[in-house]
């Protein structure tokens, strides 16, 4: 069964839930980042045949010119090699007190001789790092005890700051990876997350479940005996209570592996303490929501760039889960691609009957390049003939209807000056639809003359549609025990 992967120069093929290196340096994004895809930091989704049911990340080759091997490949029996140069025998991370001594790129991987999946150099803790000072905090706390800790920044179309990964590791003297779990989560929203969903349309607490599983999967690939997770008893109103920090570990199957230094006194001694791994004595006791003591501790460490607090995902926008619910709604088992997507551009949707077709249309040039790589085998492709103007892509059914087509084209000119003042002097305006066809086909183009209009059937999604159908599902939720 085919998957997405990562590809390297060399052929080989990582799944997501081995974790990505961080972005070439002096790449930034103005873009949210939150909303950023893989595309905006030099890599793109392909297919391989790793692991069934899982997505990846390709880093493009170019970005690779320099650089010392810095990403992992998968072999055909779940293997690790160093990707680039050969490292010999060094370890793939080396610690002096509580700073990474950094070895390029090519410190991240190397190969384990007659033991595949597993790395040369052992870390004793994954932390889970979500670039807030919290996370920063939970793996200093732990490394100012003489232990190697590997961060873990999970990112999907949701959440994550790939393009900060070098920034953060230079700036906070920390070890990071970069983890995709798009596909995970995509799933998770598509068969209702367990313990239902906040304010808005985040799932808090399946979320946490779902890194700390993903981190618990990983500990015997870095060596590591136990996870860490900056969370703060009663910090947060759904994920930080102490009955849901119990679920959280309870689900995640990782009851006397998951260390919280910062909240550690409130809580009952993990492996880790009683083996004496790590000194409980040196951990802390927080509580609740302010930060004065957290703010005290970052002096302490030395670190004068405090992230602003704010919880990052655009789940909990009222303006994003418009645009995500349709498509959790309409589309049965939406993928990661699609959320990246909705990520994009101008949202409307054109429903009749049980029939429901997508169109996302361009704000502005990046907009524009972003779905050249978004685009997928059934899409359609809308570009104006002979006139500046936005691309749009059509997804939802196969074979549209005539008249659905040419609304599609309509709405898309209609976001073109020149190609409005042309309608308005009683010119159509002419504009290609190319269907997408798979790898190695030719796509299908054809051109349809309109005149730029907003009349048709296709309409932006409201949040009020999205809140009232969440509401219910509270309300189901509630009934049935869950939250």
């Amino acid at each position: 069964m085919a998957c997405r992967g990562v590809s390297l120069s060399g052929g080989a093929a990582v799944c997501p839930a081995m974790p990505l290196r961080g972005v070439p340096h002096g790449r930034r994004s103005t873009a949210p980042a939150s909303g950023m895809s893989p595309e905006d930091w030099g890599i793109s989704l392909v297919k391989c045949s790793a692991e069934p049911g899982r997505a990846g990340l390709r880093r493009d080759a170019s970005l690779l010119r320099g650089s010392r091997g810095s990403l992992a490949a998968s072999d055909s029996d779940g293997g690790v090699k160093a990707a680039g140069r050969n490292t010999g025998s060094r370890p793939a991370a080396m610690f002096n007190g509580n700073t990474p001594r950094k070895q390029g790129n090519a410190r991240r991987y190397v190969q384990q001789q007659n033991t595949p999946g597993l790395f040369m150099s052992d870390y004793h803790a994954l932390a889970l790092f979500s670039g807030g000072l919290d996370s920063i905090l939970a793996a200093r706390l732990i490394m100012d005890q003489g232990l190697r800790v590997k961060c873990l920044h999970f990112i999907s179309p949701f959440f994550g700051k790939p393009a900060q990964v070098r920034r953060w590791e230079n700036v906070y003297g920390l070890d990071i990876d970069i983890i995709d779990v798009g596909e995970q989560y995509a799933r998770l929203l598509g068969s209702g997350p367990a313990h239902g969903f906040g304010s808005v349309m985040n799932p808090c607490v399946d979320c946490k479940i779902l890194m700390m599983r993903t981190a618990r999967e990983l500990l015997p690939r870095y060596g590591a005996r136990f996870l860490v997770s900056g969370e703060v008893l009663g910090q947060r109103p759904m994920s930080q209570r102490r009955d849901t920090l119990n679920i959280i570990r309870r689900d995640a199957d990782a009851r006397d592996i998951l260390l919280r230094p910062l909240c550690a006194l409130h809580l009952d001694p993990t492996e880790a303490e009683l083996s004496g791994l790590v000194d409980r004595g040196r951990l802390l006791g927080f509580s609740g929501r302010g930060r004065k003591d957290q703010l005290a501790l970052a002096e302490q460490f030395g670190i004068r760039e405090i992230p602003t607090p704010g919880g990052g995902c655009m789940l909990t926008e009222k303006e994003n889960a418009r645009r995500y619910w349709p498509v959790l709604e309409n589309l049965g088992t939406p993928d990661a691609a699609d959320f990246r997507l909705a990520n994009l551009g101008r949202q409307f949707w054109l429903h009749d009957g049980d029939r429901h077709y997508w169109l996302s249309v361009g704000r502005n040039q990046a907009d524009n390049e972003r779905y050249a790589a978004q685009q997928r085998s059934g899409d359609m492709l809308f570009k104006l003939v002979n006139c500046p103007g936005p691309l749009a892509l059509g997804r939802g059914l196969s074979g549209w209807p005539e008249e659905i087509i040419r609304q599609a084209a309509a709405l898309t000119a209609s976001y073109s000056p020149r190609a409005r003042a042309a309608g308005e002097s009683g010119h159509a305006v002419r504009v290609r639809i190319t269907e997408c066809a798979e790898h190695g086909e030719n796509a299908q183009s054809r051109e349809v003359e309109v005149f730029p209009s907003r009349a048709g059937g296709f309409a932006e999604p409201a949040w009020e549609d999205a809140h009232q159908k969440l509401l219910a599902l509270r309300r189901q939720d509630r009934i049935c025990g869950k939250g």
